[in-house]
């Protein structure tokens, strides 16, 4: 496993710059304004609604079963305690150095949005503890990978034995189908909450770790794993029938049941899981068939993304307020506050943290200066 697996790396990245579309995306939704996103832009649309429900149904789900494949290759290769001080110095250190400026940052902007709100008659609450915003997959993600350890350990005693693990990845996204349905049944919700401070929300916390807990086992029998997303076609095509059963399952239940809400959710969970699971299949074959080879674009991309998620929030705040006035349409300011968000934040990588210690805390080396993608070769594999 020393060979870089490039789909799984760009995945992993794309994931991460999905967020940057999902955020800015929340500007101009028509879901209503909360303590979490206070700001709306004075046009909206629902397209915007829709691509923040469906970015949400599978891209924190398909970056942490990446992250526990990556785990599991990090212990496999480098043992538990040199795993420990990677993570620690890749996500622990992070963490602790950005979490204060940049939710600072974004909770003095949301301030200055729910200001705008207020001005046209809608006021809204704040949170009385600090927010994480969107670093709270850092905090999930570190404790996920100190629970790693054990776990590793324990499948790795269960791989000795190649039938039994073999039969337990070809079932894997049944068995996770069902678990992410029991999940939706017992918190009596199909969604899921957003975590706020450093109180862990054990739905969400439960269901990413699903998916990390996937990934760790997914490495075990690398060669099954991979082979379960040959046919992207298939898993596209169970996607849109169990979604397709989940809104007739529930619009019929709540017809037919207005009075138990825990009904509804009882009827389609099972729909939802599978819907879940088919769809992150989905994507993990299209990327398996279509980018599994080295790309200069590609690395680029995957060295800045993890940078370009932890500083982009400020931004897709902030510039949306700052076209707050003009007389556009949402179709107009999504595209333009997205690509400056984009722009911006590529500029700060390449000049501020690519060939710097903050790229070397960040990415595990630091770049020499030189222009994108001028480089004809292909550079040695650091530590996913």
């Amino acid at each position: 496993m020393d060979k870089r697996i490039h789909f799984l790396d760009q995945m992993r990245s794309h994931m991460m710059l999905l967020g940057v579309v999902l955020h800015v995306a929340g500007n101009y939704n028509t879901m209503p304004v909360g303590e979490l996103w206070p700001y709306k832009d004075l046009s909206t649309h629902g397209f915007f609604s829709f691509l923040v429900t469906f970015i949400h149904s599978f891209r924190m789900q398909v970056f942490f079963l990446v992250a526990g494949f990556f785990a599991a290759m990090l212990i496999g290769k480098n043992g538990n305690l040199a795993f420990l001080k990677n993570r620690s110095q890749r996500i622990l250190l992070p963490f602790l150095l950005f979490f204060l400026p940049i939710s600072g940052a974004c909770y003095v902007l949301f301030r200055q949005g729910a200001a705008i709100m207020a001005e046209r008659g809608i006021e809204v609450a704040f949170l009385a503890q600090w927010p994480l915003y969107h670093l709270w997959f850092l905090y999930y993600l570190f404790i996920y990978c100190l629970l790693a350890v054990p776990l590793c350990g324990l499948l790795q005693r269960i791989a000795a034995d190649a039938g039994r693990i073999g039969r337990m990845t070809k079932w894997l996204p049944w068995m996770l189908g069902l678990m992410l349905a029991v999940i939706h049944v017992i918190k009596g919700s199909y969604l899921l909450d957003t975590p706020v401070g450093f109180a862990i929300v054990w739905g969400v916390f439960a269901q990413y770790g699903l998916f990390f807990l996937v990934g760790l086992v997914g490495y075990q029998c690398r060669d099954v794993f991979f082979a379960g997303f040959t046919s992207w076609g298939r898993w596209f095509a169970l996607a849109v029938f169990a979604v397709v059963l989940f809104i007739a399952t529930v619009s019929y239940t709540a017809q037919t049941q207005p009075d138990d809400p825990q009904a509804v959710v009882w009827y389609g969970a099972l729909f939802l899981g599978v819907y879940y699971v088919a769809l992150c299949w989905t994507i993990m074959a299209l990327y398996q068939r279509y980018l599994n080879r080295f790309s200069r674009v590609g690395r680029y991309l995957s060295e800045s993304s993890y940078w370009i998620y932890l500083a982009h929030l400020p931004l897709a705040i902030a510039i949306p307020i700052m076209m707050d006035g003009w007389a556009a349409s949402a179709w107009a300011k999504f595209p333009l506050a997205l690509l400056a968000v984009f722009a911006l934040c590529v500029v700060s990588y390449h000049f501020l943290v690519r060939s710097t210690a903050l790229g070397m805390l960040l990415n595990g080396h630091r770049r020499a200066f030189v222009w994108p993608f001028t480089t004809r070769s292909q550079p040695e594999n650091p530590a996913p």
